[in-house]
């Protein structure tokens, strides 16, 4: 179930070097019950598609995903012993991983929130303007 405001990864490479801002990375799996709620809260929700695809890149990406994932020219492989993909932990330690996971950089790809579990459309708005003001 494609949620529409998300970008391609190879289209994400080449459009944020000319065009820098920040990224929501929303890491979910394919026994995750809550991300398949996350994802129909952002499908059925037209503002936050439209600010999702306007002021921000937004990329969804399996957490156990086994192929090998290209960000910004950095490549991460896949962690068969613990399912956990390596861009994952990246940003959170194996032990700590809860899916849903969204990961928020700034354009100059500092992180600049951390949250596991569903995001509320009343919380998406609350980060979207806290995001901009900053």
């Amino acid at each position: 179930n494609p949620v529409h405001a998300q970008i391609d990864l190879k289209d994400f490479n080449q459009q944020f070097k000319q065009n820098p801002k920040p990224i929501f990375l929303y890491f979910n799996t394919d026994w995750c019950g809550i991300c398949k709620i996350q994802e129909k809260e952002i499908e059925k929700n037209e503002s936050i598609k439209s600010e999702l695809n306007s002021n921000f890149y937004f990329i969804k990406l399996n957490g156990e995903s086994l192929d090998e994932i290209d960000f910004l020219d950095l490549k991460y492989q896949p962690n068969i012993q613990n399912k956990t993909h390596s861009f994952v932990t990246e940003f959170i330690p194996s032990q700590d991983v809860a899916f849903p996971l969204w990961i928020i950089l700034d354009e100059n790809l500092e992180v600049i929130g951390k949250f596991s579990g569903l995001i509320k459309k009343k919380n998406f708005n609350q980060l979207f303007q806290q995001i901009k003001k900053e």
